[in-house]
């Protein structure tokens, strides 16, 4: 889904290297797919700022530069 978004009326949106939520973010990832759908990568950035409170800034950048990489 490069390029696009989803926009759902009733709840997140999630698809590979996508994920939409009123309540946190919206991320989109472009490069290598498998590694973004084996690391759950947008969901992960939400997750973290959700469940762990953490900032887009630093939820994204723990995702990008320790999350991935292990893969």
């Amino acid at each position: 889904m490069n390029g696009a978004a989803s926009v759902l009326a009733d709840g997140p949106a999630l698809r590979a290297g996508l994920y939409a939520n009123d309540a946190t973010c919206a991320v989109s990832c472009t490069g290598t797919g498998e590694h973004f759908i084996r690391a759950v990568a947008a969901h992960d950035v939400h997750a973290r700022m959700r469940h762990g409170g953490a900032s887009l800034e630093h939820a994204a950048t723990e995702v990008v530069m320790q999350a991935l990489p292990a893969i």
